[in-house]
């Protein structure tokens, strides 16, 4: 358990998966780049991402299990990318009588928002002790 700004992270232990199921992976690496969106933001509303935070969260994470280096990489294009819908939620919203292009204008700002972000992650993950104080 680390304490950081208030925040208290714990890791659950994460059972070893193997890795030659390649849709195990992907779904680990949304799962643990929308982790480092949520978790990692400044304030609900705020779109930066706090890179001790990130460096902290992502350090414990992989004192349970381990991640490549093609995993590490994927994180912050995965961080942007994971925003864009489902099909299934563009139906609901067509369902529900939802003006679905108010709210891909805004889905693909908030993807457009993050890049940045997630250019200051990538260049956090390759230089980790330049770049791990905010």
């Amino acid at each position: 358990m680390r304490d950081v700004k208030g925040f208290v992270f714990t890791i659950a232990k994460v059972p070893k998966q193997r890795v030659h199921k390649p849709h195990n992976v992907g779904v680990i690496i949304e799962d643990i780049a929308r982790a480092v969106f949520m978790f990692g933001r400044e304030s609900r509303p705020s779109r930066h991402i706090r890179l001790n935070v990130a460096h902290l969260f992502l350090d414990e994470y992989r004192r349970q299990r381990n991640l490549s280096s093609e995993e590490l990489n994927a994180i912050p294009f995965v961080m942007a990318a994971h925003m864009a819908p489902t099909v299934d939620y563009w139906r609901m919203l067509e369902r529900d009588g939802e003006d679905a292009s108010v709210f891909l204008r805004h889905t693909i700002g908030l993807m457009r928002a993050l890049l940045p972000e997630a250019e200051r992650l990538r260049g956090m993950l390759e230089h980790p002790a330049v770049t791990f104080v905010h």
